[in-house]
């Protein structure tokens, strides 16, 4: 869930069963601070969703995400690297002064790399990586928890070599969305 607006009122997820009979999926009681915040609960499949507030309104809530949790199995490698695209477009006039222009808020670019992953994560990666593709956004945490939380895309296919049996490196590429 994403909030624009610190939100002191809990919510909670339904799931619907059959028509018009829905189940609680999980709630939510803790403060809903500016951000993403991230919950947890059971694999649940369904076509339709509700979230509702438990007492009172809700009116940061602006973009709710439902997905599969996938926790790496290792650490990346020391050394993940960010960059920073600008999106800033320079240009030389005939006289030979340069100008600028803005075409977009800066974009974070995050590269890292894993040396060696088991054979099940790296069919868990590719699994992730044939649905998402980077058609979809999905969240990434730097410490698989509770943050730095970043709104991301595949910047392209995963790449996996076989540096041992069955013990795969990988390298992944994201690049952080604006919405």
């Amino acid at each position: 869930l994403y909030f624009s607006a610190t939100e002191d009122n809990d919510v909670k997820l339904w799931k619907e069963d059959t028509s018009n009979v829905h189940s609680a999926v999980a709630t939510i009681t803790d403060r809903l601070d500016v951000g993403w915040t991230i919950a947890h609960f059971s694999s649940a499949s369904s076509q339709k969703w509700l979230l509702t507030t438990v007492n009172g309104d809700i009116d940061g809530l602006t973009e709710m995400l439902l997905g599969a949790y996938l926790e790496f199995e290792v650490n990346p490698e020391i050394g993940i690297s960010e960059t920073e695209d600008f999106n800033t477009e320079v240009n030389t006039s005939v006289g030979g002064i340069e100008y600028a222009i803005k075409t977009g808020n800066p974009k974070t670019t995050i590269d890292m790399n894993f040396s060696s992953v088991s054979n099940t994560f790296k069919t868990n990666l590719q699994s992730m990586e044939s649905i998402v593709q980077n058609h979809h956004k999905f969240l990434y945490s730097e410490d698989g928890a509770s943050g730095p939380i970043h709104y991301v895309r595949l910047a392209k296919p995963i790449d996996f070599k076989e540096v041992s049996y069955n013990r795969y490196s990988c390298s992944i590429k994201l690049v952080e969305q604006l919405s």
